[in-house]
């Protein structure tokens, strides 16, 4: 700090100088200073506090000397006893010091990290006050987050026992049970939460791209419909059909077959009835298998014979998100104003950060309320309902271990996929569609079966090209990318400017989920067509007829004759890479956060830079008070400039 910047209040501040007997007479900031930090926890513990750490390092740079106040040989004060002293004077003692509009900040202290090391060991636990340690993230941004995930699409839940909700209220026992029962479903409903929170925040990349994913391809079937709606080229069989994919593309196409339902398709029936009970002869030969009788698709072919009057299908809104994300907005701007009034506060620069880097979880939010296929399957089933009448068991569901503590998040007839699979759930159906009317009649029901155009119309509309997986990833990687580049950016900027256990914490995870698109594309986007790329990786190439694209086929490892083969050797690859990214996944998102609440990463050894942590760094200078010039400069340059940014984007989004 320049000698002058508090001249005002040197002369005040001189006029003890000679006369002082002890330290404390001019900085009563270190009356009865000791070595304990007096928090009443072992240090490793999070029982440090670094404000105390900067009154002795205060205390170890003064000394007494004919009543003066004069700074000691190995002094850690990177200024003057006069500036010091003037600064004392002007409340901007520098381990006490807040920002007061003055952008000289106030005096800093500077020590070694052998300094830090010996005399400060263990890391500082977060306090109520001040607030922007952990309230301000954990109720701006992460309880924020917790609504967004919410609302994000899912097909398991963690079950509660039905019974803690039949208590007998005649009874008193039931009274006396009833407080315990709510407790233990508010237990398990907060575990759930908790867990779920957890997997949309690890798994949020293969999730965003599964839902441009399946985004694109509605957008491709609902061209298709409009431009052959110009041509009057498509049958209401078929408008309805393909809009009840748009609509019901991400239910199980393929479920297990139910007794109940095997039992009335193969009642008395009439002869059509019975013809529309097998898969349509679109190839001029008789088919002899069965429709499955408990797939959505089969309840969809046989509504269809029944709305040939109705030529329009109600619109599907999207799940509404604004809500939430005004709420979460608010929070941004509540920071950034906060800022503003405390510039230069590392723990309020580090809350916004980690508030930047939730952004993807409502951006995981809107992707897939933005989804014209409903979420709730109960929807089709009541569309459908005549089909089955009153039939349907409370659960049809095979129990185990697994769906007794996982139960189905909707209870009904069809599933839901995960978010991530919702993607490659509609190509399944849209393939579904051409596969099975690929061949129709010739004009007159006269010849043999002939190539249906619109059919291979839509299977070429719904093959992506390179272009297409590039506007998809370009989709994925901007709402990925932009939070992290933010959160980066304004932690890296936080003094120690640098790389340490925050920003690494932003990379680890950043590459975690890079590395999960990359295996989402490997088992999902399916072999490249011929033409676009070597034999070798093509369709019908040594890679596609090895396994190499379907590596989550796992039929290979459940018989001793294929386990040691090319096909199992994909598959093992491919889980093993899919766990170790998995549990990087939630190991900095979940734990990373926890440990910035919790204060872990208020710590000496992330208190320096990433690169001394395998070299010798014993001399490694650490600034260890507050309010310093430096990092006003970089709240006003870098700390608001994303604050605002990360608060229009999501505005947009």
């Amino acid at each position: 700090m320049a000698s002058g910047t508090w001249s005002g209040a040197k002369s005040t501040a001189w006029q003890g100088q000679g006369n002082f007997t002890s330290i404390t007479d001019a900085f009563p900031q270190l009356t009865n200073l000791t070595l304990d930090p007096g928090t009443g926890r072992n240090p490793r513990m999070g029982g440090q506090n670094y404000t105390h750490c900067c009154l002795l390092a205060v205390n170890a740079s003064l000394d007494i000397a004919d009543g003066f106040i004069v700074q000691t040989p190995s002094s850690f004060i990177q200024t003057t006893v006069e500036d010091l002293l003037a600064a004392t004077e002007g409340n901007q003692f520098p381990c006490t010091a807040k920002y007061d509009g003055n952008h000289n900040g106030a005096p800093v202290v500077q020590v070694p990290y052998s300094w830090l090391s010996t005399t400060c060991p263990g890391w500082q636990l977060s306090r109520s006050k001040p607030e922007s340690q952990w309230i301000s993230p954990f109720v701006g941004f992460l309880l924020p987050a917790v609504v967004f995930c919410l609302m994000i699409p899912r097909r398991r839940k963690l079950a509660v026992w039905n019974k803690l909700f039949l208590q007998d209220l005649s009874q008193v026992m039931s009274w006396l049970i009833a407080p315990f029962a709510m407790l233990l479903a508010g237990i398990c409903v907060t575990i759930d939460t908790i867990m779920w929170l957890s997997i949309c925040f690890a798994f949020g990349s293969p999730m965003l791209l599964s839902g441009f994913y399946e985004a694109y391809l509605d957008y491709i079937i609902i061209g298709f419909i409009q431009e052959k709606l110009q041509n009057n080229q498509l049958t209401i069989d078929m408008k309805a059909r393909l809009l009840f994919v748009i609509l019901c593309g991400n239910l199980d196409l393929d479920p297990e077959i139910r007794t109940l339902d095997e039992e009335m398709m193969h009642l008395p029936v009439s002869s059509d009835d019975a013809r529309n009970s097998r898969w349509p002869d679109m190839t001029g030969n008789p088919s002899e298998q069965p429709r499955n009788p408990n797939s959505p698709w089969t309840h969809v072919e046989n509504l269809v014979h029944d709305i040939r009057s109705y030529s329009d299908v109600a619109n599907y809104v999207g799940l509404p998100v604004g809500a939430p994300v005004v709420f979460f907005l608010g929070t941004f701007v509540f920071t950034i104003v906060t800022t503003l009034s405390n510039l230069g506060d590392n723990d309020t620069s580090l809350a916004l950060a980690f508030g930047m880097w939730f952004m993807i979880i409502p951006h995981v939010s809107i992707v897939s309320g933005l989804l014209l296929a409903g979420n709730n399957p109960n929807t089709l089933e009541g569309v459908v309902a005549h089909e089955f009448g009153d039939t349907d068991p409370p659960s049809t569901e095979k129990k185990h271990f697994g769906t007794r503590v996982f139960e189905l998040a909707y209870d009904s007839r069809y599933r839901p996929q995960w978010l991530w699979f919702r993607g490659r759930s509609k190509r399944q159906w849209v393939e579904k569609v051409w596969k099975t009317y690929e061949y129709r009649h010739p004009f007159g029901q006269k010849g043999p079966m002939i190539l249906d155009e619109d059919m291979s119309a839509l299977r070429l509309a719904t093959t992506l090209t390179a272009k297409s997986w590039g506007v998809i990833l370009g989709m994925t990687f901007l709402l990925l990318g932009v939070p992290f580049a933010l959160a980066f950016t304004t932690a890296f900027y936080t003094p120690q400017v640098g790389i340490s256990c925050r920003t690494l914490t932003f990379m680890v995870y950043t590459i975690s989920q890079l590395c999960q698109i990359l295996l989402w594309l490997w088992a999902y986007a399916g072999a490249p067509e011929e033409g676009t790329c070597p034999a070798l990786m093509g369709k019908g190439g040594i890679l596609h007829q090895s396994g190499f694209y379907t590596p989550t086929d796992v039929t290979s490892l459940c018989s001793w004759h294929t386990i040691f083969t090319i096909r199992s050797l994909w598959s093992i690859i491919w889980f093993s890479l899919a766990i170790i990214f998995g549990l990087g996944g939630v190991f900095t998102a979940i734990g990373g956060t926890v440990m910035q609440l919790m204060g872990v990463y208020r710590s000496n050894k992330c208190d320096i830079n990433a690169e001394w942590w395998t070299r010798p760094h014993r001399d490694v200078a650490y600034v260890i008070s507050s309010n310093s010039a430096l990092a006003i400069y970089y709240a006003n340059r870098y700390w608001l400039a994303c604050g605002i940014t990360a608060t229009l984007f999501l505005a947009v989004v």
